[in-house]
């Protein structure tokens, strides 16, 4: 099982699904999604920046377009689903493990 939440997987989603899409392992990839580069955030306010400008924001937010992180792992060929809650990771991961294969789980976080 892999967790991922940091922005910069968007850019290397093809392979974190065609690996496992093409050699069939099991493992199952949580993707935790807030939609935007915290960490970048949290950069511009260690900075000292208290009110980051629009174009700062817009560099920040992963929202325009979201990424849809189960339409691109069934592209792959990879079952995928996406949870909002603890209830719903707990049903999710419960059926990912038990099943064959690869699985992708992405987790919303506000």
């Amino acid at each position: 099982m892999g967790f991922i939440g940091r922005g910069n997987r968007a850019l290397k989603s093809s392979a974190i699904l065609a690996a496992p899409a093409c050699s069939g392992p099991a493992v199952t990839v949580v993707v935790c999604a807030n939609r935007r580069y915290r960490i970048l955030q949290n950069e511009i306010a260690r900075a000292g920046v208290a009110q980051p400008e629009l174009k700062a924001l817009a560099l920040t937010d992963l929202t325009r377009p979201v990424i849809d992180w189960v339409a691109l792992a069934r592209g792959f060929g990879v079952p995928a689903c996406r949870v909002g809650s603890d209830g719903e990771l707990a049903g999710a991961l419960n059926r990912a493990l038990a099943e064959r294969g690869p699985w992708l789980i992405e987790v919303v976080i506000a």
